[in-house]
């Protein structure tokens, strides 16, 4: 299994694997694996798209999380501004339906 041929930072300063024994892999968002040489460049391509696919899946789940927080604070205040919006013509028409009784 290729999952078992990653070597972790751990292993790698204890000075376990000898530094020319290793290939770094540096990804685009700035995390770096240190893979054996003895992989065969498709176990590293392996290894680096399941873990791009862990990535993407995780920011997508940040994305949808962001847009419901945006939606939500969207709405909250103009819900608030509608409620208040008919709380006053509420309390407004019967005010004005008695003053205009009393003044004819």
């Amino acid at each position: 299994m290729v999952r078992n041929k990653i070597i972790t930072d751990k292993r790698l300063k204890a000075g376990e694997y000898p530094k020319d024994s290793i290939i770094t892999v540096k990804f685009p968002n700035g995390h770096i694996f240190y893979l054996s040489k003895k992989l065969s460049t498709k176990e590293q391509n392996e290894i680096g798209k399941a873990y791009w696919s862990v990535i993407e899946e995780q920011c997508d789940k940040n994305r949808w999380q962001m847009i419901f927080q945006a939606c939500l604070l969207w709405s909250l205040p103009m819900m608030g501004l509608y409620i208040l919006g008919w709380s006053d013509t509420y309390h407004g028409l019967p005010q004005k339906q008695g003053r205009s009784q009393i003044e004819n």
